[in-house]
C-alpha cells in the first residue's frame, strides 16, 4: 500500500526550509516556455522526450522531439514538470534508462521561461509523488497547497545542486537518497539539510568493477558521466544494484556489498513500452 505522505501536519513546516511569508495567489493563467536540456555528446542521441506535468488541477503527459514547448500554468500554483529522455536501443525499441530532467514552477521560472535541468529532476520527481499521494488520499486542495507553498523548494534544490557541483570524492548522485524518508520527514516538519547527505556510498576505479577494458558505458544520471570520463571512477551505493548502459540492448548491474567488493551482472536494457 502506497505510503501517505501528506496527511501529517502540513502546516508545521518551519525553520530553514520554510518561506517566511505566504504568497498571494491568483486564478489567472500564464503561458510559460519550457526549455529542455541541451544535447549532451557524452550520451546516445535521444529519439524523443516523455513529458509529465502535474499540479493540483492538471495531470497530463505527452511526447515531443522539440527542444522547447509552451504550456499554460496557473500563476504561482506549484507545478512539477519532468522530461524523460528516450533513446533507440534497436530499430523498433526505445529505453528510458536515463534519469529525467525536471523543474518546479513557479520557483525556477524567470520571465516566463522554465529551464529543465538534470540536477532538478530529483526534486521535481519528489513533488510529483506528493501530488499523486494527495490525489490518492483525498487531501483537500487547500491543505495540499498550503503545505507545498510553505516549503522552500529553491533552498532544497540549491542544496542538491551545490552537492553535485562540489563533488570531489564520492560523486553526489541525488538518486541514491532515500525518497521515502525525505518525503516522510518533509511532511512531518523535521526536514534538515543533513537529510540530503548520502550514506554507504563508495567509489570504485572502473577497472576494479569488472567492466571490460576499453568499453564505453553510461551512468543513468547524466551529470555523472563527465565525472566518470575524467576520473575513471564510478560511485555505487551499498547493496543497491546500479544499472549502467553499454551499447544497443546490453547493460550491466553493478552491486557493491562493501567499500572493497563489487560484482557485475550483464543484463538486457529495459524497454520503454508506453507510447510506442
Amino acid at each position: 500500500m502506497r505510503k501517505t505522505y501528506i496527511l501529517i501536519a502540513y502546516f508545521f513546516i518551519l525553520g530553514i526550509f520554510v518561506c517566511g511569508c505566504r504568497q498571494n495567489f491568483y486564478s489567472k493563467n500564464q503561458i510559460i516556455t519550457v526549455n529542455l536540456p541541451e544535447g549532451d555528446s557524452s550520451v546516445p542521441e535521444f529519439s524523443r522526450w516523455h513529458i509529465q506535468i502535474i499540479s493540483q488541477n492538471i495531470e497530463t503527459d505527452f511526447f515531443t522531439s522539440e527542444i522547447s514547448f509552451q504550456f499554460e500554468a496557473e500563476i504561482n500554483q506549484p507545478l512539477s514538470i519532468i522530461a524523460q529522455p528516450l533513446f533507440k536501443i534497436s530499430e523498433t525499441q526505445e529505453s528510458d534508462f536515463f534519469k529525467p530532467a525536471g523543474a518546479i514552477y513557479p520557483y525556477f521560472c524567470n520571465n516566463g521561461i522554465l529551464q529543465l535541468t538534470w540536477e532538478s529532476g530529483f526534486s521535481a520527481t519528489l513533488l510529483r509523488k506528493l501530488f499523486l499521494s494527495g490525489k490518492e488520499t483525498g487531501v483537500t486542495k487547500e491543505h495540499l497547497n498550503d503545505f507545498l507553498t510553505r516549503f522552500n523548494w529553491k533552498k532544497f534544490q540549491s542544496a542538491i545542486s551545490d552537492n553535485i557541483n562540489s563533488s570531489s570524492s564520492n560523486f553526489y548522485n541525488p538518486w541514491f537518497l532515500d525518497q521515502e524518508r525525505i518525503l516522510s520527514n518533509l511532511c512531518m516538519g523535521i526536514f534538515q539539510l543533513s537529510y540530503l547527505n548520502l550514506s554507504y556510498v563508495y567509489e570504485f576505479p572502473v577497472e576494479k568493477t569488472g567492466i571490460p577494458e576499453n568499453i564505453s558505458f553510461y551512468s543513468s544520471f547524466i551529470p555523472e558521466n563527465d565525472y566518470i570520463s575524467k576520473n575513471r571512477i564510478i560511485t555505487l551505493k551499498k547493496n543497491e544494484p546500479v544499472l549502467i548502459y553499454f551499447s544497443e540492448n546490453l547493460g550491466a548491474n553493478l552491486t557493491c556489498t562493501s567499500s572493497k567488493k563489487v560484482s557485475l551482472e550483464v543484463v538486457y536494457m529495459p524497454i520503454f513500452i508506453t507510447g510506442l
